[in-house]
C-alpha cells in the first residue's frame, strides 16, 4: 500500500510540507509533525515497539514510523485528515514505556491538510469521513472509512485525479539500503581495492580511519586506490552509498601483515643479497624479462645469488619478491657499480690543507706522529685519524675510504686523535 505523508520539523507547518508517498516505512531523522493522508476510522490500531509507531488499518495493510519515540525534547506528533479535509491530532500520550498496543484520542486541528480531498472520495465511495472530537478508537470496523482507505490507495497508486485535485502525481520515497559490496579483492601490491556493487554508488572506505571515496560504474565495477601499499594488517571496511544516501550494511577484509620489507645490496657484480620477508621467494631479472636467479629467503630474511661469471658494470638488475600468501611488494632495480669511489683527501696533521691522494699509497695513515697523515672525509684536516693497510694498488683508493668509515662507524677513531 502507498500513503501520501506530510513530515515537518517541531516547530513548522506540516501542511506546508511536501507530499510524499510511502509504502510500508516512514523514517524519521528528527523529532517531526507527521501527518498522514487516511481518515481516523481508516485505522484499527496503534502500536509502540522500541522506538517505531506501526500504524495497523483497516484494509490490512501496516505502516511504520520509524524513531517516532526517539528521545528528544518535544516529542513527534501525529495527525490524520478528518471532516472538510482538515488535520485531526491523534493524542498519543497515554502510550506507556514498554512496547505494546496504544489508546488513542483525535481532537480537530481547524486547518486544512494541504491533501488531495478525501471528502470527494468518500462521497463517491458511499461512505463518510466525520469523527468527533476526543472520541476514542474502537475495534469496529467503519465500512465507508475502508472504502475511503481502498480508494486512497488506488489514487495513489496509479498517479490518477479522480476527484479533479490538481494535486501532480508524487515520487516514492527510496529508504532501501543497497546491497553490501561483494568480491573485495587487494592488489598484489596490496595498493588497490577492487570490487563489485550497485551501478553508479558511491562507495566509502575507511582503513583504519583515513577515508577513500570511489564511484561505482554502470557496471557495477569499482577500484580504490591506496595512497601506500597497505601491508601492516590493516582493517578495510567498505559501505556502499546509493543516490538516496540509504547506506549499506559494511564489507570488510584486512590487508597482508609484511613482517620484512624487501632490500637489495649495492653490489660489484660478484653477489646479490639483501633482506625480505622469511621464506619469500625471490626472483632477479632483467628489465626485459628474462630471468636470471630464483632463490628462497630464509628463516631469518636474508637471501643471495652467485652470479657466474660475475655481472658486468652497468647492468641492470630487477628484484621481484613475492611473500607468503602472495604479496607482492614493488619492483626494486639495482645497478651494477664496479667503479671504486672518488679518492679521500688528506693533509698533514695540522697544516689545515687539503691535498688529494694519487700514485700509490706506499705509506700508512697512523697514530700519534706529527708528520703523520690524517684521513679527511667531510671533515676538517687533523680531526679523525685511522690505519691504511696494503692492499691491492688498484683498490687502495677505495679501501681507505671503506675502511675509514669503517673505523669510524666501530669507534676505533675519533675526534682529537
Amino acid at each position: 500500500m502507498a500513503v501520501q505523508a506530510k513530515v515537518a520539523p517541531i516547530g513548522q507547518q506540516v501542511n506546508q510540507a511536501t507530499t510524499q508517498v510511502v509504502s510500508n516505512t516512514l523514517p524519521l531523522s528528527e523529532s517531526s509533525h507527521v501527518a498522514l493522508n487516511i481518515s481516523p476510522e481508516a485505522v484499527t490500531s496503534y502500536t509502540r515497539e522500541g522506538s517505531d509507531l506501526i500504524v495497523q488499518m483497516q484494509n490490512g495493510e501496516v505502516l511504520r514510523i520509524s524513531n517516532f519515540y526517539a528521545a528528544a525534547e518535544q516529542p513527534s506528533e501525529l495527525y490524520l485528515v478528518g471532516e472538510e479535509e482538515q488535520l485531526v491530532a491523534v493524542d498519543l500520550s497515554q502510550a506507556a514505556a514498554s512496547d505494546g498496543i496504544i489508546a488513542a484520542s483525535y481532537a480537530s486541528e481547524g486547518t486544512l491538510s494541504g491533501f488531495s480531498s478525501l471528502t470527494s472520495v468518500a462521497g463517491a465511495a458511499g461512505g463518510t469521513l466525520g469523527l468527533g472530537t476526543g472520541a476514542i478508537i474502537g475495534g469496529v470496523a467503519i465500512a465507508g472509512g475502508v472504502a475511503v482507505a481502498d480508494e486512497i490507495d488506488r489514487r495513489s497508486d496509479s498517479g490518477s485525479n479522480d476527484g479533479g485535485s490538481s494535486q501532480p502525481p508524487v515520487d516514492p520515497v527510496d529508504n532501501q539500503p543497497p546491497a553490501a559490496a561483494t568480491n573485495l579483492q587487494l592488489s598484489q601490491d596490496s595498493r588497490f581495492l577492487t570490487g563489485n556493487a550497485e551501478p553508479n554508488a558511491t562507495i566509502r572506505v575507511d582503513v583504519n580511519g583515513t577515508a577513500y571515496t570511489a564511484t561505482v560504474d554502470e557496471n557495477g565495477n569499482f577500484t580504490v586506490t591506496f595512497a601506500s601499499p597497505l601491508t601492516g594488517g590493516e582493517t578495510i571496511t567498505v559501505v556502499v552509498v546509493d543516490a538516496a544516501g540509504n547506506a549499506s550494511t559494511p564489507a570488510t577484509l584486512n590487508a597482508p601483515a609484511v613482517a620484512q620489507p624487501s632490500t637489495v645490496e649495492p653490489s660489484n657484480g660478484e653477489e646479490l643479497s639483501g633482506s625480505a620477508t622469511p621464506f619469500s621467494t625471490i626472483t632477479l631479472m632483467r628489465p626485459d624479462g628474462e630471468v636470471l636467479a630464483v632463490t628462497t629467503v630464509d628463516a631469518n630474511g636474508n637471501w643471495s645469488w652467485t652470479p657466474s661469471p660475475a655481472l658486468p658494470d652497468g647492468t641492470l638488475i630487477d628484484m621481484h619478491t613475492v611473500a607468503p600468501g602472495g604479496f607482492r611488494p614493488p619492483v626494486i632495480r639495482i645497478v651494477i657499480d664496479k667503479t671504486p669511489p672518488q679518492a679521500p683527501t688528506v693533509c698533514r696533521r695540522g697544516d689545515g690543507k687539503g691535498v688529494p691522494i694519487d700514485g700509490d699509497l706506499d705509506g700508512a695513515i697512523g697514530f700519534g706522529g706529527a708528520d703523520e697523515l690524517s684521513a679527511v672525509a667531510g671533515f676538517d684536516c687533523g680531526c679523525y685519524w685511522g690505519r691504511l693497510v696494503d692492499d691491492e694498488a688498484d683498490h687502495r683508493r677505495a679501501e681507505a675510504a671503506r675502511r675509514y668509515r669503517m673505523h669510524v662507524d666501530q669507534g676505533a677513531i675519533g675526534p682529537g686523535r
